[in-house]
């Protein structure tokens, strides 16, 4: 890892030099593909760093998130409300905002949650809820009996019913379900909760974390001559620069962790 710092070092200064040029041409306020992601990004970054530079380019980005936000945005995880809400969840438990998040994320809770017709969502829908609900628990407190006992329950037996209809078996929806059912079980016991479920599961076969040395991910970006010289090149958290930034920031800095790719929401169920 010692020979390589450079190069990740070079790489990461290249990336955030392309995301300050280019952040502000996204389309959208979202966690995968938007300015969510590259927000993200930054804060860890200026942590690495410890330069005021990029915070102050992290909190902009944020503040543009929200001004984007209207009625109209969807609650959708990729690039809408739930996975926006479940980024801001992970920036307070993480230390980078002072923020009561049952305040902060009050509407995202308002509009998230009272979603109609949940039995005819689609699964890409009901996912959405799902992973951010499981966020919301790991920092709410006011909601968190609500959430478990009530949210979460028919969400994900919608699920199961869907699988039911389409003939399919789906593992990651059944560790979902049995990592609800544990919570539930943990509240009526007056238990800890599941600390945190969302992540244990997240882990599970992740291309970004490895116990036994560097992850998959990492070691593919290494492996090429040149990340920078594809067409089209993407900025985003999930498949682009923010997400490769990321990748390598928690090989070179264990301040960085890998919290963050519990917010990878298709790596339990490989929804494309």
């Amino acid at each position: 890892m010692e020979q390589n710092k450079q190069l990740i070092n070079s790489h990461l200064q290249r990336i955030a030099n392309i995301l300050l040029i280019n952040g502000g041409f996204l389309k959208n306020p979202g966690l995968y593909t938007g300015e969510m992601g590259l927000a993200l990004f930054f804060y860890y970054y200026a942590k690495h760093k410890e330069d005021k530079v990029y915070w102050d380019y992290a909190f902009e980005l944020l503040e543009r998130v929200y001004d984007r936000i209207h009625e109209e945005t969807p609650i959708d995880y990729k690039n809408g409300l739930a996975g926006i809400g479940a980024a801001i969840e992970l920036l307070v438990q993480e230390g980078f905002i002072e923020a009561d998040t049952d305040a902060v994320l009050e509407d995202f809770d308002e509009r998230i949650f009272s979603v109609k017709n949940i039995p005819h969502l689609s699964l890409e829908e009901l996912e959405s809820i799902v992973y951010y609900a499981l966020w919301r628990i790991s920092g709410s407190h006011s909601k968190k009996k609500i959430l478990i006992t009530d949210i979460l329950p028919p969400i994900v037996n919608a699920m199961e019913e869907w699988c039911k209809y389409h003939e399919i078996t789906h593992q990651g929806i059944v560790s979902l379900k049995e990592t609800v059912e544990t919570e539930i079980t943990h509240l009526q016991h007056n238990l800890q909760p599941v600390t945190p479920g969302w992540y244990r599961l997240i882990s599970r076969n992740s291309p970004y974390v490895s116990e036994t040395g560097p992850s998959p991910l990492f070691l593919e970006i290494m492996s090429k001559p040149d990340i920078f010289t594809q067409e089209n090149l993407d900025l985003g958290f999930r498949n682009g620069l923010a997400g490769i930034g990321m990748t390598l920031l928690s090989e070179i800095d264990d301040n960085v962790g890998y919290a963050w790719t519990a917010l990878l929401q298709s790596d339990i169920t490989h929804i494309k």
